[in-house]
């Protein structure tokens, strides 16, 4: 019995010195203040940090910049997080591996979930996005919960809002409304309203409103000067067409 308890309470000093070598470890990769200096180019320029340390207060990054996280303010040239960022990102060019705040700069980029806003000339937003987008083109996974777009181009698949001058819709079933010059859904199926110049819809139901609409299968209404519905007794209708 002497043994054991002898070797018990060797055991819990030795998981007690590990817990405490492991937090030492931790904070040791974690500094307030990054900078980084040099081209775009991976290895090919000077931090202050390492790329595996945290980053948790402000990143300075005169070129190029990476780190594992970064918590709190990146701004520079090309902003890289391999892991999370949670903050702003700021910078010609914003990526992230999962992204909890704003990316402001021509590309944004994120691998993974989303929860904020994405401003730029193209936003991308791997997996499931929580907030805004706004740029020329914007692009979002499949599993979004609340999501606005407003751009030139926009691709999403399930339930959202589109606005621009062009809204393309390429998979995942989608509700909501699509308002743009040119409005198209493929290959996929639609519950809501395309307002537009010219719509189209492989499989829809509900509203298309413009002056050209056309829908392979439907089940609604459609107003414009030319309306098809291909797959219906009247495939075309000039002013009103309908099939239900």
């Amino acid at each position: 019995m002497k043994r054991i308890a002898v070797s018990l309470i060797g055991l819990l000093f030795a998981s007690a010195s590990i817990e405490a070598s492991d937090t030492s470890t931790a904070s040791w990769h974690t500094t307030p203040l990054q900078l980084s200096l040099g081209p775009p180019i991976p290895y090919c320029h000077i931090q202050l940090a390492p790329e595996d340390w945290d980053v948790r207060g402000l990143r300075l990054n005169l070129g190029y910049g990476n780190n594992k996280n970064v918590h709190g303010i990146d701004v520079g040239g090309f902003n890289f997080v391999t892991s999370e960022a949670v903050g702003v990102q700021i910078g010609a060019g914003n990526s992230a591996g999962e992204m909890k705040g704003i990316q402001f700069g021509l590309f944004n980029d994120t691998h993974g979930d989303c929860c904020g806003s994405q401003i730029g000339f193209k936003n991308h937003c791997m997996r499931s996005l929580t907030g805004v987008q706004l740029g020329l083109i914007n692009e979002r996974g499949a599993d979004d919960k609340t999501m606005r777009m407003m751009g030139a181009a926009n691709e999403f698949n399930r339930a959202a809002v589109g606005s621009g001058l062009v809204t393309a819709l390429s998979s995942g079933d989608f509700a909501g409304v699509q308002v743009g010059i040119y409005n198209g859904t493929y290959s996929c199926s639609m519950k809501g309203v395309q307002f537009g110049l010219h719509n189209y819809a492989t499989d829809i139901r509900g509203l298309q409103i413009g002056l050209l609409n056309r829908a392979v299968a439907m089940t609604g209404i459609q107003i414009g000067i030319v309306n098809i519905i291909t797959e219906s007794p009247l495939s075309f209708l000039p002013i009103v067409n309908a099939h239900f």
